[in-house]
């Protein structure tokens, strides 16, 4: 208990120290919060491993450093303050749940994923690797109700390239994904695996 009290306030500081301030915990201290306080909680608690350290960030980076990390955050917390609503960040430890039911990153291992009328080789991958074709660095979600309405991003590494997919898919093992058609999140995403943009 004390470790996650200390890990909670170190990332705290790391994020008041990246100008990230719309970054909380939940009321039940198991999740981060990006963007405005949400008024319903979809997180499960559960414990898990201890996630491993971040790798140092090249050019066309495969992981995400603390330092993108918190610019993806940044980003999530803008781009959650233009539409009025907050997501909750996937934070490597407590399981993330959203109101249609899928809990993630379990999801990966469990349910088939379907990209452009293909099923896809997807599954969480925070150090990058060759496990999977398209490798989860990152994960918000925004529940909209409770009766499976939510957006779920999901931030990949796909042939070498950031890609952002989103995850609208209401009930059932068969998740149809699709490609963020929001140009900005894009580029943004682009610009901080890429180096560019912190």
């Amino acid at each position: 208990m004390k470790k996650s009290i200390k890990f909670t306030v170190a990332l705290l500081s790391l994020f008041a120290l990246a100008g990230c301030s719309n970054v909380h915990t939940s009321k039940d201290g198991n999740n981060l919060e990006i963007g405005q306080k949400s008024k319903k909680r979809s997180t499960k608690k559960t414990k898990t491993s201890k996630p491993t350290a971040r790798k140092k960030q090249t050019n066309s980076s495969q992981s995400l450093t603390d330092k993108q990390q918190a610019s993806l955050d940044k980003t999530m917390a803008d781009y959650g303050r233009k539409r009025k609503i907050s997501y909750v960040r996937y934070d490597g430890k407590h399981l993330l749940k959203n109101s249609a039911g899928r809990i993630y990153p379990d999801t990966f291992k469990k349910d088939t994923f379907i990209l452009n009328n293909k099923k896809i080789s997807i599954g969480w991958a925070p150090q990058g690797g060759d496990q999977f074709a398209y490798k989860v660095l990152a994960i918000y979600n925004h529940d909209f109700d409770q009766k499976g309405k939510h957006e779920t991003y999901i931030f990949c590494i796909h042939d070498k390239k950031p890609i952002v997919l989103v995850d609208t898919a209401k009930e059932g093992n068969k998740i149809v994904l699709t490609q963020s058609q929001d140009r900005e999140l894009n580029q943004h995403f682009d610009g901080i695996m890429n180096g560019t943009q912190y």
